[in-house]
């Protein structure tokens, strides 16, 4: 098959030959230039370019990166199928690269399964050849809803650094992978066989250094997510609503365990119903953590992230224990100078304000507080005896900026480095350190009116 016929058949494109081959200054760059140039195009649009002239004609087959896109508009015909199916096939078979930096393939048409089967085929001559740099693979998402999914067996590749895979993509036992060198990892929407699949399959990741697990299928087969990877320092874990209930259900269990002493950036998203975090090591390089659940285990979860210096918690639905709040179990936060407290719906005892009070006295360094939970708002009033009880005892002599919201829009009431407060509802001000005006009697404005006579 000549390229002028691989360009054909499949989405024919409308390019502008120059009329003067040599007024073009592109023309006059080496070709490893332009191959490097080329591997930035989709493989489409850079065999296209075989028109242009006698010079471009054979370029493409020397470009060390292919990427593969299909994703009609409407439901794929068969006559689209086979051209897609002809088109990759003669670009693996025409490339003349042994090893390639990159492999891209994205195909999202409404294919059945024994349609589908090339791709095994296409899997295996990439693989042959030496994978370099980055894989990315996404198929379908319809397919699992009624075909059986591609199944990932991969033998050892010794430099890939970069892997992506995507939705229809099915992990089983993955004791016999090994890659070595590989360096990040995105795991979207796919599918697993049973808890196991996944620690198989970082086990063969010695070299992993960051992680990007999004979820959302209820068919992944999945009740405890054990990641437990000694060289990892990224970690991000994205989930959204209506897939916990299935496991609560189905398996009893929905937790996240996580074994990663090396971590440095922590990211947990998760918008379902329970979850229980399990952290086997602490994070005592942990630079910034970011965490949104409805979960249980909140104050292990605070232990574990201690060392961190910027801290974003939401936590709705927290089971908070009142043991847990005394003062000789709450860790200190001697690195922590960014805090952002998010809803924390409000719970017997008034333990959701409790913790903010444990975060103020325990964070000796704080400079930044950001405050965004709309049940203090709705907190029921409580004498001014309560209210001081709930005054914290030391306050960071650094913090300089509070802002408090009682939604996401507009601060309800902010401080600066000028001491000044601005109230929406109520025009308060604070002369030194005495109160001119009394705050609402909610138990949050109690709390924050204390920070006026901080030292």
């Amino acid at each position: 098959m000549s390229s002028d016929q691989l360009c054909q058949p499949f989405h024919s494109l409308e390019i502008c030959s120059w009329a003067d081959e040599d007024s073009c200054r592109i023309n006059e760059l080496p070709d490893p230039i332009l191959h490097h140039l080329l591997s930035f195009l989709p493989t489409k649009l850079s065999v296209a370019t075989s028109i242009l002239s006698k010079r471009w004609r054979y370029l493409w087959t020397e470009v060390p990166a292919l990427d593969f896109e299909d994703k009609p508009d409407r439901e794929a015909d068969e006559n689209h199928r086979k051209a897609f199916e002809k088109f990759v096939d003669g670009v693996l078979r025409l490339n003349k690269q042994v090893s390639l930096q990159k492999f891209r393939f994205n195909c999202h048409p409404n294919y059945s399964n024994k349609d589908y089967s090339s791709f095994h085929t296409w899997i295996d001559e990439v693989i042959r050849r030496g994978i370099v740099e980055e894989v990315d693979i996404s198929i379908s998402p319809y397919l699992h809803r009624s075909y059986k999914l591609t199944r990932i067996y991969h033998p050892m590749i010794k430099n890939l650094k970069v892997l992506k895979l995507s939705y229809g993509i099915l992990i089983e036992d993955c004791t016999s992978i090994c890659f070595p060198s590989l360096k990040i990892l995105h795991l979207k929407l796919i599918d697993y066989r049973n808890d196991q699949s996944v620690p198989s399959l970082l086990r063969g990741c010695s070299s992993l250094e960051v992680l990007v697990i999004n979820r959302s299928s209820v068919f992944d087969n999945v009740g405890n997510f054990i990641i437990s990877v000694p060289t990892l320092k990224t970690l991000s874990y994205v989930t959204n609503q209506g897939y916990r209930e299935y496991y609560i259900t189905r398996l009893g269990i929905y937790q996240l365990t996580i074994n990663a002493p090396a971590l440095e950036y922590l990211n947990i998203q998760d918008d379902g119903r329970k979850i229980t975090l399990c952290f086997e090591s602490p994070f005592i390089r942990l630079i910034q953590a970011n965490i949104s659940f409805q979960g249980t285990c909140l104050f292990q979860v605070v232990k574990a992230v201690c060392n961190a210096r910027f801290l974003s918690l939401k936590l709705d639905d927290s089971e908070l224990d009142e043991a847990s709040l005394k003062y000789e179990s709450f860790p200190l936060f001697h690195n922590l100078t960014r805090l952002e407290l998010c809803r924390f719906i409000a719970m017997t005892d008034y333990y959701d304000l409790d913790v903010v009070q444990r975060f103020l006295e325990n964070s000796p360094n704080l400079q930044f507080l950001n405050i965004n939970m709309e049940s203090l708002w709705r907190a029921a009033k409580v004498s001014e005896a309560e209210k001081e009880e709930r005054v914290p005892k030391y306050l960071s002599p650094n913090l300089t900026k509070i802002y408090l919201r009682k939604t996401t829009n507009r601060p309800w009431l902010e401080m600066g480095n000028d001491w000044k407060w601005q109230m929406e509802l109520r025009r308060i001000c604070l002369t030194g350190l005495r109160v001119v005006e009394a705050l609402v009697d909610y138990i949050l404005i109690g709390l924050l009116c204390s920070i006026a006579h901080a030292p």
